[in-house]
């Protein structure tokens, strides 16, 4: 990946706009390319990663695996189901992944899209593999914590702008409004 600024930017805009942040400061999009780029690639830190609880969820997909890093901050516990989170920042902390490229996965981001649930976001992120080598892969990131890095990102008060946030999200599920 040449360039990691402005492609960094590019990321974080595709990001914002899968968090319903819409573009803040960064600017330029091209999630189209982005996505081709990321392929059937997904970075995992946590239960599905071989050999954890839910890694019977990608076995069906194939493919291999390769140990990377990604940048952000990890929580041991993120979830009211106790399960790892990840607030995915590009300025932040090394983090150990496990990167999973299998074919099979580029069909099946709606399945896991599910299975992970409202607390996590499928998003885009680059990663460092063992070696030096720099892709691009979808990882399910800590939606909440994700958003608020993200907004700490383009210099705004996080507490306000997530507590209101949270507040569209809740009359959303009442019926009683919509995330812009």
């Amino acid at each position: 990946m040449d360039g990691m600024g402005s492609e960094i930017d590019r990321i974080v805009a595709v990001n914002r706009a899968r968090l319903g942040l819409g573009q803040g400061r960064s600017k330029g999009g091209s999630a189209p390319a982005l996505e081709t780029a990321a392929g059937a690639r997904l970075a995992v830190y946590g239960t599905l990663r071989p050999g954890q609880s839910s890694a019977h969820m990608l076995e069906p997909y194939g493919g291999s695996w390769r140990k990377g890093t990604v940048t952000g901050y990890q929580s041991g516990v993120c979830t009211a189901d106790g399960c790892p989170g990840l607030a995915w920042d590009p300025a932040g902390d090394l983090i150990e992944v496990m990167v999973l490229d299998a074919p099979g996965l580029a069909g099946a981001w709606d399945v896991l899209d599910a299975y992970e649930g409202a607390d996590y976001a499928r998003l885009l992120v680059p990663v460092t593999l063992e070696g030096g080598e720099r892709v691009l892969a979808q990882t399910y990131a800590s939606a909440d914590a994700t958003r608020t890095r993200l907004i700490m990102w383009d210099g705004n008060n996080c507490h306000e702008t997530v507590d209101d946030a949270r507040e569209l999200r809740q009359g959303q599920a009442l019926g009683q409004g919509s995330i812009p």
